[in-house]
C-alpha cells in the first residue's frame, strides 16, 4: 500500500473516534472547560520537569480510555504523528546543541496533544461541542467541529475509492508526482459530486416547500 492512501486511511479511521459515545457521561459545559483549560496551562508551562512528569500520566490515561473504547491499535497510530512532529520540528535546536529547549519544546507540544486526544476520548467529541456552544461559543464555528467528525470521514472514504479505482486502471506504478496528480484529480471530481448532490437536494427541498429558498424562513 503506497503512503499517500495509508495516510488517507489513517485520516478517515482517526476522525471516525470523534464519532465514538463517551466513555465516562460529563455534563457538556464541564467537558469544555476541562478540554480548553488544562491544554492551555500545559502549552504555556515553562518547566520540563513539570512537562516530564506530567506525560506518563496522561499518557495511560489516554491509553486506558482507547482501551475501553476498543481503538487501541488506531490510538497508538494517532499518538505517533505529534510525537513525530515536535521531534522534527526540534530537529534544528538539537542541532545547534539547545537540548534544553528542545526537550522543552517537544513536551509543551506532546503534552497538550495527548491530553487533547485523551479527553476527546473520555468525553466524547460530541459532548465537547456542546459545552463550546453552552460557553456561547459562536454557533458557525461549533457547527463546523460537528461536520467535520460527520462529513470527513465519509468524504475520506469515497476519495479512497475513487482513488483505488483510478489506480486499478493504470498498468504499471504510478510515481511520487503521479500519485499526487491522481489525488489531485480526484478530490476535484470529489467536490463537484458534492456540489451536484447538494444542488439536487435544495432543488428537492424546495419543490417540497413550494417556496424559493429563504422565503418562509421567518414564518
Amino acid at each position: 500500500m503506497d503512503p499517500i492512501t495509508r495516510l488517507l486511511e489513517d485520516i478517515r479511521d482517526s476522525l471516525r473516534i470523534l464519532s465514538l459515545e463517551p466513555a465516562i457521561n460529563i455534563p457538556p459545559r464541564a467537558a469544555a472547560l476541562l478540554l480548553i483549560i488544562p491544554v492551555f496551562i500545559l502549552a504555556v508551562t515553562n518547566n520540563t520537569q513539570t512537562l516530564a512528569l506530567l506525560l506518563p500520566p496522561i499518557t495511560a490515561t489516554y491509553l486506558y480510555a482507547a482501551r475501553r473504547l476498543r481503538v487501541v491499535k488506531l490510538s497508538l497510530k494517532l499518538l505517533a504523528y505529534p510525537v513525530l512532529l515536535a521531534a522534527a520540528s526540534a530537529a534544528p535546536l538539537i542541532l545547534m546543541g539547545r537540548q534544553g529547549e528542545a526537550a522543552l519544546f517537544t513536551l509543551r507540544v506532546i503534552d497538550p496533544a495527548v491530553y487533547m486526544m485523551a479527553f476527546t476520548l473520555i468525553a466524547g467529541w460530541r459532548r465537547i461541542v456542546q459545552g463550546l456552544e453552552e460557553l456561547h461559543i459562536p454557533k458557525p464555528l461549533t457547527r463546523g467541529m460537528l461536520m467535520l467528525a460527520y462529513y470527513l470521514p465519509r468524504f475520506t472514504g469515497q476519495l479512497l475509492a475513487i482513488l483505488t479505482a483510478r489506480r486499478a486502471r493504470t498498468l504499471t506504478k504510478p510515481t511520487h508526482t503521479e500519485w499526487w496528480r491522481l489525488l489531485a484529480t480526484s478530490t476535484g471530481e470529489l467536490l463537484l459530486r458534492s456540489q451536484h448532490t447538494a444542488l439536487m437536494l435544495s432543488h428537492a427541498i424546495e419543490a417540497r416547500t413550494l417556496s424559493p429558498r429563504g422565503e418562509g424562513a421567518g414564518r
